[in-house]
C-alpha cells in the first residue's frame, strides 16, 4: 500500500471545514471593456466568503462536525476557466489561496479550439490559449464526456460542465445580465439549475454597458414544481452572506438535537490504520481492532450454530467476485476519502449491531436460566438431594444463582441504553449505506446534491401517518447528523482528476458492476438465506423443547400412577423432581427462541433481501445494457443514484422495524 493511498486513511472521522465556490457568467462579448470593476466585486465577494467561514472556525458548533485542528478552512473554486467571468473569478480565488477545480466540457485539445486566434472573444488575433494554459496548471482538471461534433451536442456539453459546478458547489458566484437563456448552456441554463438544487447563487448585475449592484438569489425549495414562482432576490451583505452559509454548514437544527451523538462519533476509538490496500468494496487500511469485536460475538455464535458458511454458500446464486480494480488515476484521493468514511462508518455499524442483538440474546437466554433456578429452588424446597449418595444443600445456591442472572440481565439492559448501541448501530449503518456508493459517483465527476440529500433526509427521518401528514420516526429524529456530517465528507474529499474516454467509463461501469452491484447481490442472497434458515431452525428448536415437554411431563405423570423405586439410577423422588424441573424450565427456553427470533425479525429481514435482489437484478441488467453511445457519465450516474436511492430506503424501512427493539428487562 503506497504512502499516497494510506494518508487518505489517518484522520477520521472529521474532516476539514470545506467550502467550495462555483462561478458562472458571460464571457468577454457580453462584458464591459473595463474589467477593473468586475474584479473589484469577485474579489470583495472572495474576501467576504474567507471571512465569514473562518468565523465559524471558532464556533463551539463547528468543533462537533468539522476538524478544526486543521487550522484554516480549506477554500475550493470550481471553474471552466472559459474567457471571461470563469477567469476573472478563478484569479481572484487563487489569489486568496482557494485551491482550483476545473470540468472541463469536453477534452482539453478540443476546448482550446473555443480560444485559438480567430475564435477567441477576447482577443481575436492571438487568441487566449496560454492564459488558459497557464491557469490550467493551476487547477486538478477533469474532461468530461461531451462532444464538439456540432453546435447542439457543443452546448449540451457546456450545460454538462455547467451542472457539474453546480454539483460540486456550496454557493455560485454568476455574473449575468439577467436575461433568459438564448439557448442550452447559457449562464441562465446553470443559474435556473443551481436554484431547483438548492444551491445559493451571489449575483452581479452585469451587461456590456456596465456592472451593476450585488445580490442574492435564494434557491427554490426542493420538490415544487419547476414553474413554481422562484423566491425574490435579496440585498447581498456580509450578514445575509453568513445567515445563508451558516444554515448550510452550522445547521442549528441539528445540533438542538444531536451533540450528544456527534461527540461520541468523533470518539469512537479502537481502530488501526494497517489493514489491507483497499479493495473498494469491504476491506481497507482502517480496521476496528479486535480488542472490540469480541464483545458482540454471542449472535454471531448463535447463527453460525445453525446456520453453516457452506449451506449458504451452496445455496446462493450469486457468488462473490474478487474485486475489480478501479480504473487508472493520477488522483483517486477523492475515492480514498469517501471510502474512509465509509469503511469507519461500516465497521461501527456491524458492531454495534452485534452488539445490540448479542444483548437482547444474552437477556432472553439468562431470563430462561432464571425462570429455571427460580423452580429448581422451589422443587429442592428441601435444601438438599440425594446424589448419588451425596446429600446437596443447593437452596442458597440456586437463590443466589437466580438473583445473579436478574442482576446480569438489568445490566446489559442498562448497559445497551447507556451506551446507545441500539441507535448507534441504526444511525451508522445509515451513515455507511449514505457514503457506500459516494467513491463511485467521485470516479465518475458526479456527486449526490446538497439538497437532495436534505430531501432524502426528511423522507428518512419522517413518515405518513394515517391521515397523510409527515412525522418524525420517534428517536430517531437524532439521526439527523447523519445527513450533516455526510455533507461535511463530501465538501471535503473533492473530485478525481481524470479524462471521460470511452476505456475510462468501460472500466468504471465494470468496477461499479462488480464492487458496488455486484458485492450487494452477493450481500443479500446471502442475507435471505442465512436468516430464513436461521428463522426455521430456531422455530424447529422451539417446537422440539415442546414436545420433549410434553414427554416429559407423560413421565412425571406415569410415576405418578406407577410408582416405581428407581429410574436411571436415581430414586423415584429425586426423578420426579427433575421432571419437574425440565418441565417448567424446557417452556422458556423455547419461549426464549421465539422471543429471539420475534426481536431479531429474521423472516422480514430474510424477505427484505429477497426484495432487494430483485431491484439489484434489475439494475444489474441495465449497467450490463450500458455501452457505445449509452455508456455516458450521466447513464451511470443515474444507475449509481438508484442503486443508493434503493439501499437508502432499504435501511429506512428496517429502521421502521428496529427502531422499537430495544434491549428490555423480560
Amino acid at each position: 500500500m503506497t504512502s499516497e493511498v494510506s494518508s487518505a486513511y489517518e484522520k477520521w472521522p472529521l474532516t476539514p471545514l470545506t467550502l467550495r465556490v462555483g462561478v458562472t457568467g458571460h464571457r468577454p462579448n457580453k462584458l464591459p471593456e473595463d474589467r477593473a470593476p468586475l474584479e473589484k466585486k469577485l474579489s470583495q465577494i472572495i474576501d467576504d466568503i474567507v471571512g465569514v467561514v473562518q468565523s465559524f472556525r471558532d464556533r463551539k458548533e463547528a468543533e462537533l462536525l468539522y476538524d478544526c485542528a486543521e487550522g484554516t478552512p480549506r477554500f475550493t473554486i470550481v471553474s471552466s476557466l472559459a474567457e471571461g467571468t470563469d477567469r476573472l473569478a478563478a484569479k481572484a480565488a487563487l489569489d486568496a489561496d482557494f485551491s482550483l477545480i476545473v470540468p472541463l466540457p469536453f477534452c482539453v485539445d478540443e476546448y482550446k479550439r473555443d480560444f485559438a486566434s480567430g475564435e477567441s472573444a477576447e482577443d481575436s488575433k492571438d487568441g487566449t490559449v496560454q492564459a488558459f494554459n497557464d491557469l490550467l496548471n493551476e487547477g486538478k482538471v477533469i474532461q468530461l464526456d461531451g462532444r464538439f461534433t456540432d453546435q447542439t451536442s457543443r452546448n449540451q456539453s457546456y450545460l454538462s460542465a455547467g451542472i457539474f459546478t453546480v454539483s460540486h458547489c456550496d454557493l455560485l458566484i454568476c455574473v449575468w445580465d439577467g436575461n433568459s437563456a438564448s439557448g442550452i448552456g447559457g449562464t441562465a441554463n446553470v443559474v435556473g439549475h443551481a436554484r431547483r438544487n438548492g444551491v445559493p447563487v451571489v449575483h452581479i448585475l452585469a451587461d456590456k454597458a456596465s456592472i451593476g449592484a450585488i445580490s442574492i438569489l435564494p434557491p427554490v425549495e426542493i420538490g415544487l414544481p419547476s414553474a413554481s414562482p422562484q423566491p425574490s432576490a435579496v440585498t447581498y451583505d456580509v450578514a445575509t452572506l453568513q445567515e445563508i452559509l451558516e444554515r448550510r454548514f452550522l445547521p442549528q437544527s441539528v445540533f438542538d438535537v444531536c451533540t450528544e451523538e456527534l461527540e461520541e462519533f468523533s470518539a469512537e476509538g479502537g481502530f488501526r490504520t494497517d489493514g489491507p490496500s483497499p479493495n473498494y468494496v469491504d476491506k481497507g487500511p482502517l480496521v476496528l481492532g479486535e480488542r472490540r469485536r469480541w464483545l458482540g460475538g454471542l449472535f454471531e455464535f448463535l447463527n453460525s450454530v445453525f446456520v453453516s458458511r457452506s449451506y449458504v454458500d451452496k445455496n446462493r446464486k450469486h457468488q462473490q467476485a474478487d474485486a475489480i480494480p478501479l480504473p487508472a488515476s493520477p488522483d483517486r484521493e477523492a475515492v480514498d476519502r469517501f471510502y474512509a468514511a465509509f469503511l469507519y462508518a461500516d465497521q461501527l455499524a456491524t458492531h454495534y449491531s452485534r452488539l445490540n442483538r448479542s444483548t437482547f440474546a444474552a437477556i432472553y437466554l439468562l431470563g430462561s436460566f432464571a425462570i429455571a433456578v427460580a423452580v429448581a429452588a422451589l422443587v429442592f424446597k428441601k435444601g438438599y438431594f440425594d446424589f448419588f449418595g451425596f446429600a446437596l444443600d443447593v437452596t442458597s445456591l440456586l437463590i443466589c444463582s437466580e438473583l445473579v442472572l436478574l442482576i446480569a440481565i438489568g445490566l446489559l439492559v442498562r448497559q445497551d441504553r447507556k451506551k446507545r448501541w441500539h441507535e448507534k448501530w441504526l444511525d451508522y449503518r445509515l451513515l455507511a449505506e449514505l457514503l457506500r456508493p459516494m467513491g463511485y459517483l467521485a470516479l465518475i465527476g458526479a456527486t449526490i446534491p446538497a439538497e437532495v440529500v436534505r430531501h432524502v433526509s426528511s423522507q428518512v427521518l419522517s413518515f405518513d401517518d394515517a391521515s397523510g401528514h409527515k412525522k418524525e420516526r420517534g428517536p430517531f429524529r437524532a439521526g439527523a447528523w447523519v445527513f450533516a456530517y455526510l455533507q461535511s465528507v463530501i465538501r471535503s474529499a473533492g473530485v478525481v482528476s481524470a479524462t471521460f474516454d470511452e476505456a475510462y467509463l468501460a472500466r468504471c461501469k465494470d468496477a461499479i458492476q462488480s464492487n458496488l452491484i455486484g458485492n450487494q447481490l452477493h450481500y443479500h442472497d446471502s442475507n435471505a438465506i442465512r436468516n430464513s434458515l436461521f428463522d426455521r431452525r430456531l422455530s424447529y428448536l422451539g417446537t422440539v423443547l415442546f414436545f420433549v415437554t410434553v414427554g416429559v411431563v407423560v413421565l412425571k405423570l406415569l410415576l405418578a400412577i406407577f410408582p416405581i423405586q428407581t429410574v436411571l439410577f436415581v430414586s423415584s423422588e429425586t426423578a420426579a423432581l427433575v421432571f419437574g424441573l425440565l418441565a417448567a424450565a424446557l417452556p422458556a427456553f423455547a419461549a426464549a427462541t421465539y422471543a429471539i427470533r420475534t426481536h431479531a425479525e429474521l423472516e422480514i429481514v430474510a424477505r427484505r433481501s429477497t426484495v432487494m435482489l430483485a431491484h439489484l437484478n434489475a439494475l444489474n441488467s441495465q449497467i450490463t445494457d450500458l455501452s457505445g453511445t449509452l455508456l455516458t457519465t450521466s447513464s451511470l450516474a443515474a444507475t449509481i443514484r438508484k442503486t443508493a436511492d434503493i439501499m437508502v430506503h432499504d435501511v429506512a424501512d428496517w429502521v421502521d422495524i428496529f427502531e422499537v427493539k430495544e434491549a428490555e428487562m423480560t
